[in-house]
């Protein structure tokens, strides 16, 4: 059995190690590269996320060269990719302006890995990809729950409009 004073000094020295591993003097020293769970790969830092985006961006008939490999705004684009999720191809460019990285990963916390990645034009990104527009496979569950379509930040006829580029109504339906 310990004494008071054994178990005073065990606290002090773990306190100590606390504020240690807080300034940075041991322990804190991060994985660089990713992780795996299964076949899901997830990054760790932006030097690594920008390389996936680039090679999403590859993937997607684009290139692009990085000038300086620190720096992860020294990406200059040499030709477009293709949108991977609109029905009609059309030019995307490196840009966030332009086009955006989908994680079309079905687990709650979304993956970085190049099999679950689509490069897509921000418009797409917009309505599709953060669930703006009810698809035609949730319609019934969502009539069920009485759960309005979510526009916010979408102007309604812009909604109109992009859908029927799409070739579909403002409720998602083809």
């Amino acid at each position: 059995m310990r004494t008071d004073r054994q178990i005073r000094e065990q606290i002090t020295g773990l306190r100590r190690e606390l504020r240690e591993r807080k300034a940075g003097k041991i322990g804190t020293q991060r994985p660089r590269g990713a992780t795996f769970r299964g076949e899901h790969e997830y990054l760790v830092g932006i030097l690594a996320h920008t390389r996936r985006r680039l090679e999403i961006f590859r993937a997607a008939g684009g290139e692009a060269d990085w000038i300086d490999e620190s720096d992860p705004n020294s990406v200059e684009e040499i030709r477009p990719a293709m949108c991977q999720g609109c029905a009609e191809t059309h030019p995307v460019g490196w840009s966030n302006d332009e086009a955006h990285w989908h994680h079309a990963c079905t687990l709650r916390k979304k993956c970085d890995s190049l099999a679950c990645a689509l490069y897509v034009c921000v418009m797409w990104h917009t309505l599709f990809g953060h669930k703006r527009v009810i698809r035609s496979d949730r319609r019934e569950r969502a009539e069920q729950k009485s759960v309005s379509i979510r526009t916010d930040g979408v102007n309604a006829g812009a909604l109109g409009d992009a859908c029927a580029k799409y070739g579909k109504d403002s409720e998602g339906s083809a």
